[in-house]
């Protein structure tokens, strides 16, 4: 063999090794492709699941905005309802007082604001009588008048059924405010005309400006609700400003008020006789029960005189209670005298005339004392009747089961309805005394003429207060009036007085 064979073993096991090598990197090459492919086809897999997820989370998130979109709506739903009054849309209480708050925290110096509450005190007496309906037209009404009269300063709000409020901003002068205030009240004191008649009405305005009457919310909502107070107890239409004297006056009428529950807690009224006259034989047909009470400053105070819309209901139906008691027990004194045709009359004190509870307080007021239940008449003011007629006849029905008669007393006060007359079981109309008050477009003969005719005709018998001079009671007898009572015949008498007074009369 020569040197040409080892030559060629050389070049064919380096070929050999070359081959191998490149064998081997073909190997590789083919592992790290077919590697390659399966992390590409990972790779896909995790592109389509991340592909998945994400529509997933989309749809999540179209679902969460449209259940925001809902939550939001709900919210503002709530937040309505809790914030604004159903019937007008205005705020309501809770809001108002928000806003009150933020108006006062951020008064600066030298600037000016106000609050006015608006009472539409006759809201009641229109709802029961005309219908919510038409109480829900006047609201509706009130709120227009005041939208049209108010600038981008003022801010209203219901702040109860028979309640709206202004907050008043960015003005300088008080005069001018309450100029405009006034102004307004007027509007606001327009008849009001709804689908089946015209409507007054009643309208108190009261009013308390920052930082004369107060510098914070509750300083000024106490202020303006002692002149709403005021306003309701004078009763002249006009608006109401607080001043001082108005906390001085609203003590006074707390100390009243304590001396009144302490009188009623001891039955410590002395029963004033107020003597109403038969004006054909010119002597006494009834004695009215007066409870009065004795005050160590103010002297002796008549019912008119403790009595006011702040008096609390139950106080007033108590003194009730006690008045019928003492009526009971002076018809018996006075038949033991002999006295046994003279009737007894007892003043109902109270809007609250409505429940059956009256029922029992005169059943035992009967039972007590045995007294003659047709003797016994309860005066009801008009006005009573008015506020809730349906429950107030009910109860009157059940009275005069037990034999109690009564006087539909004060017609004429103030808006008058002969539906009174004919729905309600009264025996008597006792008319105000503001018939000889004042001029008037037809004379006050001619009105009793035709009102007594009329009153006749469905059996009843009128009674005319307040007589004070000779020349009432003979037009009153020309007009045929049946009673008449007042300073002509008697003031208020104690009870032996009452006695001797009605002895004297029958001689």
């Amino acid at each position: 063999m020569g040197p040409a064979f080892y030559v060629v073993c050389a070049i064919a096991f380096i070929l050999l090794i070359m081959l191998i090598v490149v064998i081997n990197n073909l190997n590789k090459i083919k592992g790290q492709q077919s590697k390659a492919v399966d992390d590409n086809r990972k790779l896909i897999t995790k592109v389509n699941r991340l592909e998945t997820d994400a529509r997933e989370a989309t749809h999540a998130k179209d679902n969460l905005l449209i259940q925001y979109e809902e939550l939001k709506g709900l919210y503002e739903d709530v937040n309505r309802i809790a914030f604004t009054d159903k019937l007008t849309e205005l705020p309501n209480y809770t809001q108002f007082n928000d806003l009150f708050e933020g108006v006062i925290m951020t008064l600066r110096e030298g600037e000016l604001a106000a609050v006015s509450v608006i009472r539409l005190s006759n809201y009641d007496r229109i709802t029961n009588s005309a219908g919510h309906m038409a109480g829900d037209e006047l609201i509706l009404d009130f709120t227009a008048r005041l939208k049209s009269n108010i600038t981008d300063d003022d801010f209203i709000a219901r702040i109860a059924p028979d309640e709206l409020a202004m907050i008043s901003q960015n003005f300088d002068n008080i005069t001018e405010y309450e100029d405009r205030m006034a102004e307004l009240y007027k509007t606001l004191r327009m008849p009001f005309e709804n689908s089946s008649r015209n409507l007054i009405p009643e309208v108190y305005m009261a009013s308390a400006i920052a930082p004369r009457d107060g510098k914070n919310v509750q300083l000024l909502g106490l202020n303006v609700r002692l002149a709403l107070s005021h306003a309701i107890n004078e009763g002249e239409p006009k608006v109401y400003k607080y001043d001082n004297s108005m906390a001085k006056q609203a003590m006074k009428r707390m100390e009243l008020n304590a001396l009144l529950n302490q009188t009623v807690t001891d039955n410590g009224f002395h029963y004033l006789c107020s003597a109403q006259m038969d004006l054909r034989t010119s002597r006494p047909a009834a004695l009215e029960i007066i409870p009065a009470l004795d005050s160590p400053s103010l002297g002796c105070l008549l019912p008119n005189d403790y009595i006011d819309p702040s008096t609390d209901n139950l106080i007033a139906k108590r003194i009730f209670a006690l008045t019928i008691r003492e009526a009971c027990h002076k018809q018996k004194v006075f038949d033991n005298a002999g006295f046994n045709d003279i009737n007894f009359v007892v003043g109902c004190l109270s809007g609250q005339f409505i429940d059956d509870e009256f029922v029992k307080i005169v059943y035992n007021a009967l039972e007590e004392s045995d007294a003659t239940p047709a003797r016994i008449l309860i005066s009801i003011p008009e006005k009573v009747l008015q506020k809730k007629p349906g429950e107030t006849i009910q109860l009157m029905r059940k009275l005069e089961k037990l034999g109690i008669r009564f006087i539909l007393d004060e017609f004429g006060a103030g808006d008058s309805s002969l539906t009174a007359l004919l729905n309600a079981p009264i025996t008597l109309v006792r008319l105000s005394g503001a018939l000889f008050d004042g001029e008037t477009r037809i004379s006050p003969d001619r009105f009793l003429s035709s009102f007594t005719e009329l009153v006749h005709s469905w059996k009843l018998k009128l009674i005319a207060s307040n007589v004070e001079f000779a020349e009432q009671e003979n037009m009153l007898k020309k007009c045929h009036a049946d009673y008449a009572e007042g300073q002509l015949y008697s003031g208020n008498m104690e009870e032996e007085l009452a006695l001797q007074f009605v002895r004297m009369s029958l001689k």
